[in-house]
C-alpha cells in the first residue's frame, strides 16, 4: 500500500493508495487551525520572529511524526505540499520515512477532490 499526504501550514490529508493506484481512501486528517490566526491574534515572544512560520514549522513537524507512525501500514510515499511547506516538511521527515518517499509535488492541492489526487499519483508513480 502507498501512503499519499496533502498538506499545507494549516491541514494535511493522510490518503491510502492501494498498490495498483486504483482506490485512494482518507485515512487520517490534521487540522492546525493557528495557521488561519492572523499573525498579531498568534503573536507571542520575540518580535522579530515571524509566528506564521513558527506555526507552519510546528505543524510540519506534526505531520511529519504522523508519517513516522504510520511508517508500517505503507511502503512508498507521496507528498504534495506548497513550495515552502513541502521544504518544511522535508526537512523534518525521519531517515526511514525519507527512504519511503517516492514522489513530491510542491503545489498546493487541499482543495482538490480525491479522483484528481488519484490521476496525479498514478501518472507520477
Amino acid at each position: 500500500m502507498k501512503m499519499l499526504i496533502v498538506a499545507d501550514s494549516g491541514r494535511a490529508r493522510f490518503y491510502e493508495l492501494d498498490d495498483d493506484f486504483e482506490n485512494l481512501t482518507e485515512a487520517h486528517d490534521l487540522v492546525h487551525p493557528e495557521a488561519r490566526l492572523r499573525a498579531s491574534d498568534v503573536y507571542e515572544g520575540d518580535p522579530h520572529t515571524d509566528r506564521k512560520d513558527v506555526e507552519s514549522e510546528q505543524f510540519a513537524r506534526q505531520v511529519a511524526d504522523q508519517a513516522k507512525q504510520r511508517l508500517d501500514d505503507y511502503d512508498g510515499l507521496h507528498i504534495v505540499a506548497p513550495p515552502r511547506f513541502l521544504g518544511q516538511l522535508r526537512k523534518v521527515l525521519s531517515k526511514p520515512v525519507q527512504r519511503k518517499l517516492v514522489g513530491t509535488l510542491a503545489k498546493d492541492l487541499t482543495q482538490t477532490p480525491p479522483h484528481e489526487l488519484q490521476k496525479w499519483v498514478r501518472e507520477n508513480r
